[in-house]
């Protein structure tokens, strides 16, 4: 089920995917053509900049319906219970209510460089699925 979409410019090309309260700092790039790099927190997600037009965020509490190719598959730790989806500068915000606890999220994009359309699932995990 769809569960929020964001349309925005991203003024830095990067999507933020974040607990709330997040404050460790996210690692920087391998390389030019890495999607996403992540924390245990979070999870950053190249995008199309808004000089070129805007991005479709949606994010999903299933797979069913995402399109594009998975990106990154992981796990977040959501302290706060609530998963933020932004831009860098925090002028375009979705909070997600999810659960505190850690919690799967899967990054797909329509494009491996300046993707325009990305689908967000995220799931809490159950008790069996941390072992």
């Amino acid at each position: 089920m769809l569960l929020r979409e964001l349309e925005a410019g991203f003024r830095w090309g990067v999507l933020l995917v974040t607990d709330e309260r997040a404050t460790d700092e996210i690692p920087g790039w391998t390389s030019n053509e890495e999607r996403v790099t992540s924390s245990p927190t979070a999870a950053v997600v190249r995008v199309r900049h808004r000089d070129e037009g805007d991005v479709i965020v949606q994010v999903w509490d299933d797979g069913r319906a995402v399109r594009g190719g998975l990106a990154f598959s992981g796990v977040l730790d959501l302290g706060s219970g609530v998963l933020k989806v932004s831009d860098a500068p925090g002028d375009y915000i979705l909070r997600v209510p999810v659960g505190i606890g850690p919690a799967s999220l899967e990054v797909y994009t329509d494009a491996a460089v300046e993707a325009t359309h990305v689908d967000l699932v995220v799931a809490p995990r159950t008790p069996w699925q941390m072992v």
